[in-house]
């Protein structure tokens, strides 16, 4: 054995005999000592999830959820009443609406050198619009 291999090898026992020490000193003192309290650092740093992530983290969410559930009940609300609406415009028109289809009709086959009849133009309105 080398004189540089047996120093290593001192100094190798001296250093484990050292960690051995600390750790049983701070596994003694860690039953002795009350926990500590940690403090949790989060990347936002603001008080909101400070909150969110404590004890009233739970609490805190689930206003939030509420709260959002609620905003968008009310869009969905006010966009199916809008479409209901419009369905209705769509499924029931007004004899104005008509008026001007059956105006349309009559153009479009005159422009192509189609004779019309009114019974024809009605049928095309009903095919339209399902009638």
């Amino acid at each position: 054995m080398s004189l540089r291999s047996s120093i290593w090898n001192r100094q190798l026992v001296r250093s484990l005999q050292a960690l051995r020490s600390v750790w049983t000193a701070r596994s003694e003192r860690a039953v002795v000592a009350e926990p500590r309290q940690t403090r949790r650092h989060y990347a936002g740093g603001s008080d909101e999830s400070r909150i969110a992530a404590g004890s009233l983290g739970r609490r805190w969410q689930e206003r939030e959820t509420s709260q959002e559930n609620m905003y968008f009940s009310k869009e969905d609300e006010l966009v199916l009443k809008r479409l209901a609406a419009k369905m209705a415009r769509q499924v029931a028109p007004t004899e104005e609406q008509l008026a001007q289809e059956r105006e349309a009709i009559q153009g479009v086959l005159q422009k192509h050198g189609i004779k019309t009849t009114p019974e024809l133009v009605e049928e095309l309105v009903k095919l339209r619009h399902g009638v």
